[in-house]
């Protein structure tokens, strides 16, 4: 299969991460995190409870509920992506991302 034609970003669209709005870019664009919060908080009340039991039907539950908030956190990182990626390509720009310098040392 060849490869797609590279082109030249007309323009930068920067994509700010943090933790109260999951993603925010430089055209406006807002994904809060509410809804994820709140699914976090449910999810954490319910493995509070099966940790104090302690049981192994407990433990199965725990397994479970582990995989499904992997599963719920790496849909929702794909969807908000995906429309990022698009309005990218959609104003033929290129997307820029802060770079953390981290303490080493």
């Amino acid at each position: 299969m060849p490869d797609p034609d590279a082109y030249e970003p007309e323009g930068w669209l920067g994509v700010d991460l943090g933790i109260v709005n999951i993603a925010y870019t430089s055209a406006g664009e807002n994904w809060s995190g509410g809804k994820i919060t709140h699914q976090r908080k449910k999810n954490q009340r319910i493995r509070r409870t099966a940790q104090a039991h302690g049981t192994r039907s407990a433990k199965r539950l725990l397994a479970r509920r582990r995989r499904r908030e992997a599963r719920f956190a790496t849909s929702t990182n794909h969807i908000i992506s995906k429309r990022i990626v698009a309005a990218a390509k959609a104003h033929r720009h290129g997307i820029g991302l802060p770079v953390v310098m981290e303490h080493v040392g």
